[in-house]
């Protein structure tokens, strides 16, 4: 180590949710190879490893215990500490104890984190590990961890100033009973980086706080480079260095916006058409989407949609999504129509109330008639 801490943090790897083969190519060639090149002192896995449950006899389950065996040989081969932190629970699913019955060779340190947990993980150097837990007193169940000084912090999950990125994260969603930590509060804990999973995109706030990002890319949205991080860090001199290795290899998910902005719309069917195979035709992706806006005024919608729909409806691997502005006027202004129905005969719903009481009110506020309840009673009753 010599002064310097070589750590190696990974994270929403999610097998299961793409093309788990082209995904094992990838972690053999950009971080199995790149840890034999470069062996650090640690691995830690800061969660989502999975995507969901796995079965055994599948081609992702078949992956997941590939990798697993794969990576707990290298870090029995070259002495490398294994650290793993649990992630959203709708993914990880109970499945990391596959990392405590692989066999192995000589030695090996490795641990899994359902728990926060404080640890000195190597003499003199103190780690909090944060994993997703879902608790009614956020104050009360961390406050004793939060009190202390931790040389870095690994963690999976959520923070103040990534909350609007969650918000439009298309590949992943937040649990509702998962806590949001403050990014402050982080920071004063931990002299050195505080390193999280849970946003796919590679990202850093305050200058220490890091979300590694996924690992590759199986949705739309996400045109940030993939990959993983790699820290030296300098105890001594409370310092540190990042480099971030790209998956140069993650499949291109690529969006074309078809609006006014587009020019487009001011061009006939036949023609936009042909423009729109030459954007394709000239596009770099494994994957394509046309998010389409139908201005309000054009003024064949719907042979629009039909024609580029048509288009491109046998190649499996292009979504068209069409947004037509007239259309989404109209369905906001039946959306508004139905609140004010809701809010006028909200009173039909509850349940403490009588069905009389209810004809009652209803011919009072469709009618404007007063009906006394004992009339309304002897049709209902007779």
């Amino acid at each position: 180590m010599a002064g310097c801490l070589k750590i190696c943090t990974i994270s929403d790897i999610h097998i299961g949710a793409s093309d788990d083969k082209n995904l094992y190519d990838n972690l053999k060639e950009f971080f199995f190879k790149k840890i034999k090149e470069d062996i650090p002192d640690m691995i830690v896995i800061c969660g989502d490893i999975s995507h969901d449950t796995l079965s055994l006899n599948s081609q992702s389950g078949k992956v997941y215990l590939k990798f697993a065996k794969k990576l707990i040989s290298l870090c029995s081969k070259y002495n490398i500490i294994l650290r793993i932190v649990k992630g959203t629970q709708s993914h990880d699913r109970n499945q990391l104890e596959v990392f405590n019955i692989q066999e192995y060779e000589g030695e090996l340190n490795v641990r899994i984190f359902n728990t926060v947990t404080e640890e000195e993980t190597i003499p003199g150097y103190k780690f909090l590990y944060i994993p997703e837990e879902y608790v009614n007193d956020k104050d009360k169940y961390y406050g004793e961890y939060f009190n202390k000084e931790y040389d870095m912090i690994f963690m999976h999950g959520l923070v103040s100033d990534a909350a609007f990125i969650a918000k439009h994260q298309e590949s992943e969603s937040s649990h509702p009973r998962a806590p949001i930590f403050n990014t402050d509060d982080l920071l004063n804990l931990s002299i050195g980086p505080v390193v999280a999973g849970h946003i796919h995109g590679h990202c850093c706030f305050k200058d220490r706080f890091f979300y590694t990002g996924s690992f590759t890319r199986w949705q739309f949205g996400e045109e940030e480079s993939k990959g993983y991080m790699r820290f030296k860090y300098y105890k001594r001199d409370r310092d540190f260095e990042m480099q971030f290795i790209e998956n140069t290899n993650a499949p291109i998910y690529k969006t074309i916006k078809v609006d006014m902005k587009s020019g487009l719309y001011n061009m006939g069917i036949d023609r936009t058409m042909k423009e729109l195979l030459r954007i394709k035709e000239e596009a770099v992706y494994d994957k394509l989407r046309f998010l389409v806006t139908i201005p309000e005024d054009y003024s064949e919608p719907q042979l629009f949609s039909d024609s580029i729909k048509e288009l491109f409806s046998l190649d499996k691997n292009i979504v068209v999504k069409i947004n037509s502005l007239s259309k989404s006027k109209q369905e906001a202004k039946v959306k508004e129509q139905i609140e004010i129905l809701l809010k006028t005969y909200d009173y039909i719903f509850e349940e403490k109330i009588t069905y009389s009481e209810k004809i009652k009110r209803f011919i009072s506020t469709k009618f404007g008639k007063e009906i006394d309840i004992e009339e309304i009673d002897k049709y209902i009753y007779k």
